[in-house]
């Protein structure tokens, strides 16, 4: 669709402010998405501390894994890896993982980390990432370490909206829109990219 439309696609390359203002554009819509929150918690710069959407871009983990976030990325990210073999536990210091999904969604991921053996622990929250594992607290107030050959980071995402701060007031019509707007889900990504087009069109 984009090539039946005409439209010019530019891959490779990272855009600046400069660059769009150079190009004098009518309007400019920019939906730079999100990138991981990286909250301070000791020991996450170790090597064995990977984002989820690292993993997802074919980053390389080890056999156990502790998922550190039980929202939507962490809990699909454990039912991804324990399909493909490794030992998952999947921890969220809110007391329920899954949160926001809504219940039949929910519903069913909770039925399949427990069919794959993912053990599951709410109510915990990762204090630090530590050689061979991740320092934890449990609900009861418990500190303890979990084994783990890697720690895969769910901790939110925060937007990347730096290039709507330097265009806004230069260019005549800019719209933000999906995850550099507010990060969130697809569905409103999609509505929002289509409400602009409607009207810039």
């Amino acid at each position: 669709q984009l090539a039946a439309a005409g439209v010019e696609v530019v891959l490779g390359r990272a855009v600046t402010a400069e660059d769009v203002l150079a190009a004098a554009p009518d309007a400019v819509v920019l939906a730079t998405g999100a990138v991981p929150a990286a909250p301070p918690v000791p020991g996450i710069d170790q090597p064995h501390a990977v984002q989820v959407v690292d993993f997802h871009g074919g980053q390389e983990v080890g056999e156990r894994v502790v998922v550190a976030g039980g929202g939507l990325n962490g809990c699909d990210a454990a039912v991804d890896l324990a399909e493909r073999g490794h030992r998952v536990t999947l921890i969220d210091r809110h007391p329920e993982v899954g949160r926001d999904l809504n219940a039949i969604s929910r519903g069913a991921l909770l039925a399949r980390l427990a069919e794959l053996g993912v053990e599951v622990l709410p109510g915990t929250e990762l204090v630090a990432v530590v050689p061979g594992g991740a320092a934890v607290r449990t609900a009861a107030g418990e500190h303890r370490e979990l084994p783990a050959d890697t720690v895969a980071l769910a901790l939110g995402a925060r937007s990347d909206n730096a290039l709507v701060r330097q265009l806004k007031g230069k260019v005549k019509e800019l719209y933000a829109l999906g995850d550099c707007l507010k990060p969130r889900k697809i569905g409103e990504a999609i509505h929002e990219g289509h409400r602009v087009g409607l009207r810039i069109g």
